[in-house]
């Protein structure tokens, strides 16, 4: 894989209708508007032009909503993006909540397949699924996915209300076929005294299934590398995304914002403000990480933080306002990680799982030195 500097993500709110209301979903603001697909493939194929000589790949993501309420819009701009650009690397992708592929949409797909991947929206089981996601589960043809892209996570969504099960729910779609990729609800009222221990407890029990299942990718819930504790660590933690560089994401109404995140309100005009994203986008491009996030200065989680720039402007009204809660539970998931590498990395055998089978001498040498230093910093052996 390319490292992330290569590449160049444009994000394209095809629609902001979507056929379920999902409980955690942070896209609150629902309405009729559409592309002008015209408008669009000249923003795109403008935007590629000025700076394919900057990235060696390019990933179109087609965002919603749901995109696929708006395939033939999608299917155009794709085949012209192919047609036009032979001579570079471009990728297409949607995220879909899978409930809507006909006949037609699947035949495309898999013709397109080796050019356009579609990741899954899944949250457990049928009984979770179906409670978060508006008893969508068996309108899913899940084979389909599995098949056409054998290899591509879904996209697992933890909330606090199905976070007691998450253990279970992400073994069952492993036993089902699929590989998983949990993740955390941004923006939603996580209680610290009661959701902290369970996450603790889930997370215990997933790191064992991990550490006796070596042929398992871990998901970036606890694949969080000690390499960027290690006092060798050569590499910075400068920005936590791309956005506003590497990323870029095109309205609706065509307009520009440096991530779909940004985009507070999809149905009003009044939102967008030339100015303001301008100044957005120059902080993004001038400052780094902790100019961005100055109150995560001195906080030994921050190598490994990710805070999400485009909510935290779109709900505290600045880039740099943060939801506490994501402090503890960074927390929680890096002592969580290094109690997983720690099993992995004094087994007899290291080389035997998935995320340690290429790594080298040295860096494996980094990750128990990275996990050494979190155990002075924290107090709290992770084995």
């Amino acid at each position: 894989m390319k490292d992330s500097k290569e590449s160049r993500t444009i994000f394209i709110i095809l629609t902001t209708q979507c056929n379920l209301r999902c409980k955690y979903c942070y896209e609150v603001n629902k309405s009729p508007q559409t592309i002008d697909v015209d408008e669009v493939i000249i923003n795109l194929c403008d935007d590629i032009d000025k700076s394919k000589d900057s990235f060696n790949d390019f990933t179109v993501v087609f965002h919603g909503g749901e995109p696929f309420l708006e395939f033939e819009l999608m299917k155009r701009i794709a085949e012209t993006l192919y047609e036009r650009y032979k001579d570079i690397s471009l990728m297409c992708s949607a995220t879909t909540n899978g409930t809507i592929l006909t006949d037609e949409i699947r035949k495309w797909l898999v013709a397109n397949k080796h050019r356009f991947v579609c990741t899954l929206s899944l949250d457990g089981g049928r009984v979770t699924h179906n409670k978060m996601r508006c008893n969508s589960y068996d309108k899913i043809d899940r084979q389909f996915f599995k098949e056409t892209w054998p290899y591509q996570p879904v996209k697992m969504t933890i909330s606090p209300d199905t976070l007691p099960t998450m253990y279970d729910n992400i073994v069952e779609l492993y036993d089902e076929g699929f590989e998983v990729n949990p993740s955390l609800a941004c923006e939603v009222l996580w209680n610290i005294d009661r959701d902290m221990p369970i996450l603790e407890r889930e997370l215990a029990k997933l790191i064992t299934y991990y550490v006796e299942h070596p042929d398992k990718q871990p998901g970036k819930l606890v694949d969080i590398s000690p390499i960027v504790f290690s006092p060798y660590n050569t590499v910075p933690h400068n920005r936590a995304c791309g956005a506003g560089t590497n990323i870029i994401t095109f309205d609706v109404k065509g307009h520009k914002y440096p991530c779909h995140a940004f985009i507070s309100d999809f149905s009003h005009t009044i939102t967008y403000n030339q100015v303001v994203i301008d100044g957005l986008f120059h902080d993004l491009n001038t400052k780094n990480g902790l100019e961005l996030s100055p109150k995560c200065k001195g906080c030994y989680a921050y190598p490994a933080c990710s805070p999400c720039y485009g909510l935290n402007y779109t709900k505290r009204h600045s880039m740099s306002e943060f939801d506490s809660n994501m402090c503890a539970i960074i927390k929680i998931r890096i002592a969580a990680a290094a109690k997983m590498y720690s099993l992995m990395l004094l087994s007899s055998n290291p080389r035997s799982y998935l995320p340690l089978k290429n790594k080298t001498d040295t860096e494996m040498a980094n990750m128990i030195a990275g996990i050494i230093a979190l155990q002075k910093i924290t107090n709290n052996a992770p084995v």
